[in-house]
């Protein structure tokens, strides 16, 4: 695959599949939204307050259960309350692009001035784009018994606020948070078994990220240059790390669990304030520049000569620092 690490956001091959659903900007222009929701008090959010918007506003398709999704919204309003049922019919998933603020020639919608959504209960699933490119979007309430986020479902929502993923939630798709800037924190639960490519790629405000420890392996570019993300737990039953997945984070120490095998290409690439990972001897695959690299003004790939690399003698994160000229050290048996 044909990566580009250095510069703006390029997540180039992978992107195209995105644009299928999302339309999306590559550049998004950060849009000054001034909220004029009722001021709350702590930390509750403003969108559960919305009151059940008219059923009259929504047009929807009926599923082989009974119950129906909701396909594009034809309302004024920009706080939105998504029913619980629709001429009788439970409401379960929201469908795609149902919301997306581009239409289908990729010109912008009255969908992108959304400020505010409230999604009921009985909602199981957003499907792919549902929220893409709601440029003004700031609060979203979740359903309680969501299970699938899909992909791209908030993609380029600038100013969306940090969103509580309930325990419920299985599978987050592809580039689901992509560029979503407003959001400090990524708190992926338990529930979660399965998450996309790039689900949270160049939000550039996240400081923290909490993966669930029920995933198995960390996608390919699921942190993408979120230049602003320190504080990253790396669940312990990963057997294998992504391509990219954490290029230009601000990591600034790493352990790499035990049952870890493979780092992909580019994976701690332009880690700029890694100062020190420590690499187990499970790992028997450590890819091209997948980390202790960066490039320089000139665009030609260089070592990072702050960092060190530490492992048991004869392993691959030994032979690995050998090989690239970086720094190990050697950590003792206990």
């Amino acid at each position: 695959m044909d990566i580009d690490y250095f510069g703006s956001c390029k997540i180039k091959n992978i992107l195209r599949k995105a644009l299928k659903y999302m339309k999306l900007k590559i550049t998004a222009v950060i849009f000054a939204a001034a909220a004029l929701l009722t001021a709350c008090n702590g930390n509750t959010n403003p969108a559960e307050k919305i009151v059940e918007t008219a059923p009259s506003n929504f047009e929807y398709s009926e599923n082989s259960d009974g119950t129906v999704t909701i396909t594009s919204y034809k309302g004024s309003s920009l706080r939105i309350g998504i029913p619980e049922k629709i001429d009788g019919k439970i409401v379960s998933a929201i469908g795609q692009n149902a919301f997306n603020g581009y239409d289908d020639k990729e010109v912008e919608n009255s969908n992108a001035s959304i400020i505010a959504v409230n999604i009921p209960d009985t909602v199981k699933r957003i499907e792919n784009g549902a929220f893409a490119n709601d440029f003004k979007l700031k609060y979203v309430k979740l359903s309680a018994n969501l299970e699938v986020l899909s992909e791209s479902a908030f993609a380029s929502c600038s100013i969306l606020e940090n969103v509580e993923i309930p325990k419920t939630v299985t599978e987050i798709g592809s580039y689901a948070f992509y560029k979503c800037d407003g959001l400090t924190e990524a708190v992926i639960p338990d529930s979660v078994e399965k998450i996309g490519e790039a689900a949270y790629a160049c939000s550039d405000s996240i400081v923290k990220a909490q993966l669930s420890e029920n995933i198995d392996s960390i996608p390919d570019y699921l942190f993408y240059e979120c230049d602003a993300l320190k504080d990253i737990n790396l669940p312990a039953g990963i057997t294998e790390i992504g391509e990219g997945a954490f290029a230009w984070t601000a990591v600034e120490k790493l352990e790499i669990p035990d049952k870890t095998v493979s780092i992909g290409d580019g994976a701690f690439f332009s880690c700029m304030n890694l100062k020190e990972i420590i690499i187990p001897e499970s790992v028997k695959t450590i890819s091209n520049e997948s980390v202790g690299y960066t490039h320089d003004d000139n665009n030609d790939s260089v070592t990072i000569e702050s960092l060190v690399i530490k492992g048991k003698k004869q392993s691959e994160a030994e032979n690995y620092a050998n090989e690239n000229k970086i720094t190990f050290e050697e950590i003792q048996n206990d």
